[in-house]
């Protein structure tokens, strides 16, 4: 996938960067994923054993970017290590029903920080991206979402990945995100510390017959759990 960095940056960095400046979000409460796009926001993905342990996930969704159909979206996200604890990260994934026509990859030398829409986030050192060698990120698309894996080295505490991407037709909605290191994982949802929930994240949303069938599977478990019961 990192031969279609160039393509990609050429054609979205452009695109993606015009007319973010006027739009601003510092709330707390993540915005709705609908127009007028762009939308941008930070999710915290909490550690599933340490208490009051989170990073966080700048993000912008924005629609028919520079170079697609206009019916297209492209979802960016950059990575800060906001830990209290050691731990770098090496591994960033979210869910969601990939497709054939989905694109994933890195944007080189781009930094989210830089766009007004996050002007209220927590920032842990500004303008720290380590790595920030594109070499240093792989990218994998699977059945089930897409995973960017650091190549021999951490996102260490207090600094931050380059931009991430998906370019996908579908529209956003919110999903899970997970970031790890071989002995931490923080997440969107539920985690072991009672009261401590990770944000979700945007993601393309599923196809219409994939939501009929998650419905349907949704109602086949409620059935069975009330046999049960």
């Amino acid at each position: 996938m990192q031969r279609l960095r160039g393509l990609v940056v050429a054609l979205m960095t452009v695109g993606l960067m015009v007319g973010l400046g006027a739009r601003s979000f510092a709330a707390p409460l993540l915005p709705p994923l609908q127009p007028p796009f762009p939308v941008a926001g930070e999710s915290k993905l909490a550690e599933i054993t340490t208490p009051n342990d989170y990073i966080r996930i700048d993000w912008i969704v924005q629609a028919a970017p520079f170079g697609f159909p206009p019916d297209w979206f492209a979802y960016l996200y950059q990575i800060e290590n906001t830990t209290g604890t050691l731990e770098g990260i090496r591994s960033f994934n979210v869910s969601f029903s990939t497709s054939p026509l989905t694109i994933a990859g890195v944007l080189d030398g781009d930094n989210l920080d830089n766009i007004h829409n996050l002007a209220g986030e927590v920032e842990p050192i500004p303008g720290t991206i380590d790595p920030s060698d594109a070499d240093n990120y792989d990218v994998f698309i699977s059945p089930t979402g897409v995973s960017w894996n650091i190549i021999n080295a951490d996102i260490e505490p207090g600094s931050q990945s380059i931009t991430l991407f998906i370019i996908d037709p579908r529209p956003p909605m919110y999903g899970v995100g997970v970031a790890q290191n071989s002995g931490k994982q923080w997440r969107t949802g539920q985690t072991l510390v009672q009261g401590q929930f990770g944000d979700p994240v945007p993601v393309p949303s599923p196809e219409p017959a994939t939501l009929v069938l998650l419905s349907l599977g949704l109602g086949i478990v409620g059935f069975l759990r009330r046999r049960t019961q």
